[in-house]
């Protein structure tokens, strides 16, 4: 069975290429396009994920809100999450880990460093 990841960017090109990089690796992938329509997919105890690529600036909800009601949900606190952004503040990665965050990947990146994170994940 392939390993599910929940890709979640209000940007429909970003969603595109992730998801297309992730399928091509073998990855089956769904998407959401803002916070809340992410935590109403993961509401869904019958579905699984491996991993979460989770956009930090998005309208709705912010990313790391997202991910702290991630990490408050016993049911999802264990999925690794990887927050991605273009925001490379110390405060701000410092801010994303605290909250629970995987990995902190700043865009642009490389699909071969993204493909290694989400597999280390």
């Amino acid at each position: 069975m392939k390993q599910k990841i929940l890709v979640v960017d209000d940007n429909e090109d970003n969603r595109d290429l992730l998801t297309m990089i992730l399928g091509n690796a073998g990855y089956q992938v769904e998407e959401a396009q803002d916070g809340p329509e992410a935590l109403e997919i993961l509401s869904h105890r019958d579905q699984f994920f491996s991993a979460i690529l989770l956009d930090k600036n998005m309208p709705k909800m912010d990313g790391f809100d997202v991910l702290r009601k991630i990490k408050q949900t016993q049911e999802l606190e264990n999925i690794p999450v990887i927050i991605q952004t273009a925001e490379k503040e110390t405060e701000l990665v410092a801010e994303g880990i605290k909250a629970g965050a995987y990995y902190y990947l700043t865009k642009p990146f490389s699909p071969s460093v993204m493909l290694t994170i989400t597999n280390s994940a």
